[in-house]
C-alpha cells in the first residue's frame, strides 16, 4: 500500500485507511474522506503541496502532510 501523496496527477486509489490524530482523522471524514471510496489526484502544485483530488463531484485540496496520513490502494 501507498499514501496519498505518493500518487500522480491523474492516478486512482481506494482510500484504506486514515493514519492521523482523532480531531485530524474526523475532519477528514467530514470531508467524506472514508475508506472505501474512490479518489483521483487532479491537481499537484510544483513543490508537491498542496494536493488537489477529485472525490466523486468534489474537489478538495489537502496539504502533503495531510495527504502522506491517508493509505490508499493504487488502481493501476
Amino acid at each position: 500500500m501507498t499514501t496519498l501523496s505518493q500518487l500522480r496527477v491523474g492516478q486512482s486509489a481506494t482510500i484504506m485507511a486514515l493514519n492521523c490524530d482523532p480531531r485530524n482523522k474526523q475532519l477528514l471524514m467530514n470531508m467524506g474522506l472514508v475508506p472505501t471510496s474512490t479518489i483521483t489526484v487532479s491537481k499537484v502544485a510544483p513543490f508537491g503541496d498542496p494536493i488537489e483530488i477529485q472525490l466523486q463531484h468534489n474537489k478538495i485540496t489537502l496539504r502533503k502532510n495531510e495527504a502522506e496520513a491517508i493509505q490508499v490502494d493504487c488502481h493501476d
